[in-house]
């Protein structure tokens, strides 16, 4: 997926300013990989990544709401039994461990407060199905 926006306010206070959580351009994709194995079980790869610009999180477009471009990377792999009832699942996300701010407040008594994505993660999932 791909998208790109020029948006900016006309006018008013913030005039000519970059309309908050509005990067220019902005990107992802996935590719996954299915394997048939012996006796029904099977393995599945999967990887995706994801761009942003960088972006404001205040319509003020105070240098501290600035949040720089990044690139994120998730990747898992998972096993499942050639019965179906269960699956063992391998994952990573962030894994180029982009420090990406998620949220920020520009406080009118100097302070500001910024709330952050998910470092580098990574951990295994097993589920079972009662069927």
């Amino acid at each position: 997926m791909y998208s790109y926006l020029d948006a900016e306010f006309v006018g008013g206070t913030f005039d000519g300013n970059q309309v908050a959580r509005s990067p220019e351009t902005k990107y992802s994709f996935t590719a996954s990989y299915h394997v048939p194995m012996a006796g029904g079980s099977a393995v599945d790869f999967k990887v995706t990544g994801a761009y942003s610009d960088e972006l404001y999180m205040e319509s003020s477009n105070t240098d501290i709401s600035l949040n720089d471009d990044y690139f994120t990377w998730d990747a898992s792999g998972r096993f499942t039994s050639a019965d179906g009832r269960w699956d063992l699942e391998l994952w990573g996300k962030n894994l180029s461990d982009e420090l990406i701010v998620v949220h920020s407040i520009d406080g009118s008594l100097g302070g500001t407060v910024a709330l952050y994505a998910p470092p580098r993660t990574y951990g295994a999932t097993l589920n079972y199905y009662w069927n």
